[in-house]
């Protein structure tokens, strides 16, 4: 179906919150926060309400990371990532072991609106669009910055940044994270450039605990309404595919940069790639075939059932493809590379979520499935499913939920700043959740 660009916009963009209130608070344990208008005053400053649990996930097999970008653990919606370890026992065998918090708690920091993890390595964004240095809210702080966490005798440490070049990218930097062996990309946003908006991508190598900018992909743009939605791009080493609004720019490597192979004049929302094949989603869901010379063209459609809702993630794993972003996860699996993707089965959450799909994140045999806005524990706290395959069938075996952070896991300790007990009359602003459309 094809959608007028407004409402795209809309479709696609993370939720946010907008309120405008006053409160008294009297918050045992928990940093001064701001009321919100949607949520009831007893549970303004508890850890879980609007924790969006599952904003982003990230598993190498061995570690696993979700981030819950509205967690009031530090500050108010400074945002918080747990970090999982794999133990190998089942039922349950990913076992809690470190709730990282902002390096500098302060209210609405954005911590872990993204996150990627490999191996030692842990990258975190921070968008600290709205939070000047001097506290104040402030829509123009260019002060986004990817975190950087290295493991050292079992225990996440801060190590650095990783920031850009060119400052002109800084508010929108970080829209996502991609870890491929030394290689990093990172995804900026639409950012004002001489009188138009260009999103771009960052690509950054790794030399011990050092990151250096090593290129800077801008896709040229033919009318501004493309609009380049960098928080979905599509990486496997060697191609990278950048969708926007009314195209596709597929890229591959060249030397030590990269060159343009294709632009395809489709509407693309989210993307997957895997060697010699691609899948694309905008006007319904195709395949995408790469050509000898590198190009890219439309292949045949995949059949999606039209009560699925609003297809925003699309992952590919070995020979499994799995759709999601409405009520349910479609699976589909191939016989081999060029082989058709024929449906297998589906991945259903154990109660209504909304957003269901909306990340995932497939390794070998264990999905793991977030629906952010789910209210089991709270009011849109937010849960993670996983589910592991077993003949054939997928099953839902453990579920992921926000946690006060558990004495002994080696969790970070509370951070500067924060208050025991406090009676307060805050005056609220609006506050946004800052959308996600490049």
């Amino acid at each position: 179906m094809l959608l007028h660009a407004n409402e795209r916009r809309d479709l696609f963009a993370r939720p946010r919150t907008l309120t405008v209130a006053f409160a008294l608070a009297f918050v045992p344990g928990w940093t001064p926060g701001l009321a919100r208008a949607d949520v009831a005053p007893e549970e303004v400053g508890t850890p879980f309400s609007n924790d969006r649990f599952g904003t982003s996930i990230a598993c190498d097999g061995e570690t696993l990371a979700i981030s819950a970008s509205g967690s009031n653990l530090d500050a108010f919606n400074g945002g918080a990532v747990y970090v999982y370890e794999h133990s190998g026992a089942e039922p349950e065998p990913w076992i809690l072991k470190t709730v990282l918090g902002p390096p500098s708690p302060r209210a609405h920091a954005g911590f872990g609106d993204e996150i990627a993890v490999s191996g030692d390595l842990l990258l975190i964004t921070e968008d600290l669009r709205r939070t000047a240095d001097d506290g104040q809210s402030s829509l123009f702080a260019d002060e986004n910055r990817v975190h950087v966490y290295l493991r050292s005798d079992g225990e996440w440490r801060l190590s650095g940044e990783i920031t850009p070049d060119d400052p002109a990218y800084r508010d929108n930097f970080g829209g996502r994270l991609i870890i491929h062996g030394s290689a990093v990309l990172v995804g900026a946003g639409a950012t004002p450039r001489d009188g138009a908006e260009h999103g771009a991508v960052f690509e950054f190598s790794r030399d011990g605990d050092a990151f250096t900018q090593r290129a800077i992909i801008i896709p040229e743009l033919e009318e501004p309404a493309e609009q380049v939605l960098t928080w979905n791009i599509a990486f496997d080493g060697e191609t990278l595919m950048i969708p926007a609004w009314w195209a596709l720019h597929t890229y591959r490597r060249a030397g030590a940069g990269w060159e343009r192979t294709t632009r395809l004049d489709v509407q693309a929302v989210a993307v997957a790639v895997a060697g010699a094949q691609a899948v694309l989603e905008g006007s319904g869901t195709h395949v995408l075939d790469r050509q000898e010379d590198g190009s890219w063209v439309v292949g045949e459609p995949i059949p999606v059932a039209d009560d699925v809702g609003w297809i925003r993630t699309l992952e590919i794993d070995g020979d499994n493809l799995f759709i999601g972003g409405g009520e349910r996860v479609l699976v589909y699996t191939r016989a081999g590379e060029s082989a058709p993707w024929l449906p297998s089965g589906e991945l259903e959450p154990d109660m209504i979520s909304r957003y269901f799909g909306w990340p995932l994140v497939a390794v070998g045999d264990e999905v793991f499935v977030a629906a952010f806005e789910d209210d089991r524990n709270g009011y849109r706290a937010g849960a993670v499913l996983r589910f592991s395959e077993d003949d054939g069938a997928w099953e839902q075996n453990q579920v992921f939920v926000s946690v006060e952070r558990p004495e002994g896991c080696g969790c970070r300790s509370t951070g500067p700043g924060q208050t025991s007990w406090g009676l307060l009359l805050l005056p609220l602003l609006g506050l946004f959740r800052r959308r996600r459309v490049a």
